[in-house]
């Protein structure tokens, strides 16, 4: 009967690794996916508003959100056009971020200053005509704001910023969406359609919003940029990462809240989108899990008849009885040894599933482990087909004890 167990080994084995390797590969790609995402999005969650906010407003929103559990760092952006009747341009894209902000991460440094001093731009040399601008060459960048209507004719206001070229450096794609705040696949040649400068925020803006609030003008945009830390990520399964993002967006919504506007995320439609793409697996591995435990009764048939017959053809005293007509305690002992053999199969088929999902989605067999919920999955299914081969093989000897 030997042959049997070690079938029931090898049925288990084979069947739970192929459910396991499915299964699990849906949530290691959540994982890898989710992993990626935090660095290369160009933010995690965005709020702005298009109304009147106060330079503290903006500063005390910054540093509140910034101070809550699970965020890395939030930044306050503005972007605007301003015209440049001197510089043998006609206008300029002003990005203005901290001097410690991410979007340098995406910067490569070329000459120059790496990050802009107080009334200093720093030069993105992969933007349209960039090479009409030189070193300490000082830009006049006219910023005009819509004011309103008096008499029938529309009245604009102006504020001049003077910013002193003091650096170069190229952008890569990241650092395209991380100032734009665009996700993009692949890009060559100039990133940005304008001249490009990228200036410090909190030189450049402050004096602008008051300006702005002053005299009622039309606000340019202005926008708070919040990352997450990414080791609160590490391991994590789908369903926990969506609820703390989703619990993070809240807590920044309701700091907003007195102020206005919206928050939005890349993150959490990130999520949502690798969430559907896991749970995909997970109804592939269900949908292949069914044909495997409908074939484990006919095979445990077969080969339970089978070893019966070669037991019978071996039995010396007669071939019509078998080892467990004659030791009643056999049976007893064949059922916990089919128990033996399919515990072993659900260890060993779990074991070679983990090793070979790691390597197929992170090509390293220690960069991943699942969660318990994944694994209780697997444990599940192996205890389902070995559930299966003990009632099939007990069923069969039934029927042979019968006839």
């Amino acid at each position: 009967m030997r042959s049997i167990y070690l079938a029931t080994v090898a049925i288990v084995t084979i069947f739970l690794t192929v459910f396991s390797v499915i299964n699990m590969s849906g949530e290691a790609l959540f994982t890898r996916a989710s992993t990626e995402s935090l660095v290369s999005l160009p933010s995690h969650f965005r709020w702005g508003y298009g109304g009147y906010v106060a330079v503290a407003q903006y500063y005390s929103t910054r540093n509140q959100v910034g101070n809550l559990s699970g965020i890395a760092r939030a930044e306050l952006r503005s972007e605007d056009i301003a015209s440049v009747p001197s510089a043998g341009l006609r206008i300029v894209d002003v990005f203005a971020v901290p001097n410690a902000s991410i979007a340098y991460y995406g910067l490569n440094y070329v000459s120059g200053a790496k990050t802009p001093g107080p009334g200093q731009a720093i030069v993105i040399r992969n933007s349209e005509n960039s090479s009409r601008l030189s070193m300490g060459q000082v830009i006049q960048a006219n910023f005009t704001f819509y004011a309103g209507s008096t008499m029938g004719s529309d009245k604009y206001v102006s504020i001049v910023r003077n910013l002193t070229i003091a650096g170069f450096a190229d952008s890569t794609v990241n650092g395209f969406g991380y100032l734009t705040n665009s996700e993009i696949g692949s890009a060559s040649g100039n990133l940005f359609q304008l001249p490009t400068l990228v200036a410090n925020w909190d030189d450049l803006i402050p004096p602008m919003i008051n300006f702005e609030n002053s005299d009622q003008a039309a606000t340019f945009i202005t926008e708070l940029f919040v990352y997450v830390k990414q080791s609160d990520f590490s391991g994590i399964d789908d369903g926990a990462a969506l609820a703390k993002v989703q619990s993070l967006q809240e807590q920044i919504q309701a700091i907003t809240s007195s102020i206005g506007g919206s928050t939005d995320s890349w993150l959490l439609d990130q999520l949502r989108q690798q969430q559907s793409q896991a749970n995909f697996y997970t109804s592939i591995a269900i949908d292949t899990a069914a044909v495997p435990l409908i074939s484990c009764f006919p095979i445990t048939d077969y080969l339970t008849t089978a070893s019966i017959k070669r037991a019978q053809s071996r039995n010396p005293i007669s071939s019509s009885k078998t080892e467990f007509a004659i030791d009643p305690t056999f049976t007893y002992r064949f059922y916990w040894r089919i128990f033996a053999a399919a515990s072993i199969g659900i260890v060993v088929g779990i074991a070679v599933s983990i090793p070979t999902v790691a390597l197929l989605v992170y090509s390293s067999a220690t960069r991943w482990t699942p969660t318990l919920e994944t694994l209780a999955y697997s444990a599940v299914y192996g205890i389902a087909l070995a559930a299966v081969i003990w009632f099939q093989s007990r069923g069969t000897i039934s029927k042979q004890r019968q006839g």
